[in-house]
């Protein structure tokens, strides 16, 4: 940058452009170590696993304890399941139902109840079914239930993606939990375009935990979903798709659902963009203020078949008031296998998504480009103080060159030193204290000679424009 010319300030620009320089490197080291975090935001989701097939239900346990729920059923395992043609898996297409034979003695209808290996704390799931099991005493489900040997429901917390009872009409979808989880902040219309299912005063059950004292045991926080998303017309429309996310690292639940034939194309193409679905049925906030994500962790995918139960039979009475005349619940499940017809899953479709976080940059690459840029700063700190250096040996020639021979200076250096700093380069100067007591010399220097001293130290300022001759003559 120095121009090798006898004027000391020419120091001052690249000064400048160095501190500048410096400024940006050290943004940039900054920048670098922040890039790992950045890097992490979410990402799209992209598919990980399709379960249909014939391999469907080697991905599953099937429960065969006692009913939780308390309904007139007994789970069996996959060999009676398989003996008895209640479940069924091909490539497009798996089958889960109940038996149609006469259930004697109170020991329940056989189903089925199946329960994933894999454990999930978030993920996109995308659900097509064509068949709902519907009729009295029915309560099919799906849901995300949070279990193991030593932590028993609700510990881990649990969503039902898709619930419902008797001839019931829509679908509801619920959470179910533990200590402190209230949705009331969580409004129809806005957050989403379902409803609350209501408590018998009227109000939105939007308390979850199971032992809520306004809300009967384990009743949960309901939202309903649309019109025919489950019951005998779901059927006849040829069904539906269901897309139930679990996002903890956006603080929320949302499930969305689609009739037969009306899915997005990103579903369809299978490269879903849920901001692209406007608002869900049913949406759950899970901020730390309404219902931390805590509640739920470890989640394995349930579908089951039950009948009656804690839900199906409070609800048998208002959903089927003609059998209820004559039967009870439990009853009609078990004596009655002609109603159960209608009592089974057929699933197209069960897609696994998760997001895929953007790629941080490698650990050797990372630690390249900061060594690089370390380098630069380094660079820049050598040519600042070189700068510098040249500087002050710039300005000790001219106060030789004033001390014993004032005369060579107006050849030269006083006339250039003047327009120097008539043009202003004293505002830079006085940006960068390093370079300050370089201007004073020189002002000391220059003023010594305006006054027509030798000394070259007085403190007395020239005016500005002197012509050159008069300049030089006081020199």
């Amino acid at each position: 940058f120095w121009d090798g010319s006898p004027d000391p300030t020419h120091a001052v620009r690249p000064l400048a452009m160095a501190r500048n320089a410096l400024v940006t490197a050290t943004s940039a080291v900054l920048a670098l170590r922040l890039a790992p975090a950045v890097g992490t935001v979410a990402a799209s989701y992209g598919l990980v696993d399709s379960w249909i097939g014939e391999d469907f239900f080697e991905r599953f346990d099937f429960y065969t304890g006692a009913d939780p729920s308390k309904g007139a059923v007994r789970y069996v395992d996959r060999a009676t399941a398989v003996s008895l043609g209640l479940v069924n898996a091909s490539i497009g297409r798996v089958y889960i139902g109940a038996d149609l034979g006469v259930v004697s003695g109170g020991h329940g209808r056989p189903s089925v109840r199946i329960q994933s290996h894999e454990t999930f704390n978030d993920g996109l799931f995308i659900i097509k079914a064509d068949h709902m099991p519907t009729g009295c005493g029915t309560w099919p489900a799906i849901r995300l239930y949070g279990e193991d040997k030593n932590q028993q429901p609700p510990m881990w917390g649990e969503y039902d993606i898709i619930e419902g009872t008797n001839m019931d009409e829509w679908v509801m979808t619920s959470l179910h939990t533990t200590g402190s989880c209230d949705q009331s902040n969580t409004k129809v219309g806005v957050d989403f375009d379902g409803d609350w299912q209501k408590k018998t005063n009227g109000a939105p059950s939007s308390r979850c935990q199971v032992k809520a004292p306004e809300l009967r045991y384990n009743q949960g926080c309901a939202q309903l979903g649309p019109a025919d998303s489950r019951g005998p017309r779901f059927n006849t429309l040829g069904g539906g798709t269901f897309a139930a996310e679990l996002d903890p690292a956006g603080l929320r639940i949302r499930t969305w659902f689609w009739p037969a034939g009306r899915e997005p194309s990103d579903v369809r193409r299978r490269r879903p963009d849920p901001e692209s679905w406007g608002k869900p049925y049913s949406y759950f906030d899970l901020g730390p203020e309404a219902c931390s994500a805590r509640h739920f962790a470890d989640m394995r995918l349930v579908i089951d078949l039950d009948f009656c139960g804690d839900l199906g039979g409070p609800t048998f009475a208002t959903g089927c008031r003609s059998e209820a005349k004559e039967l009870s619940c439990q009853e009609l499940v078990e004596g009655h296998p002609e109603k159960r017809r209608n009592a089974f899953w057929s699933f197209r479709a069960l897609d696994v998504y998760r997001r895929a976080p953007a790629s941080p940059p490698s650990a050797f690459g990372s630690k390249f480009v900061i060594a690089l840029v370390l380098v630069l700063v380094a660079s820049l700190a050598v040519f600042v103080i070189v700068q510098w250096v040249l500087a002050q040996r710039r300005l000790e020639d001219a106060g030789l060159l004033c001390q014993h021979d004032p005369s060579l200076l107006g050849h030269r250096g006083w006339g250039h030193a003047k327009r120097t700093l008539s043009r202003g380069y004293a505002e830079e100067v006085e940006e960068i204290p390093m370079a300050r007591k370089g201007q004073e010399e020189l002002d000391a220097v220059v003023d010594g000679a305006g006054c027509g001293g030798p000394s070259c130290v007085t403190s007395c300022r020239p005016q500005r424009g002197p012509d050159r001759a008069q300049f030089a003559a006081q020199a």
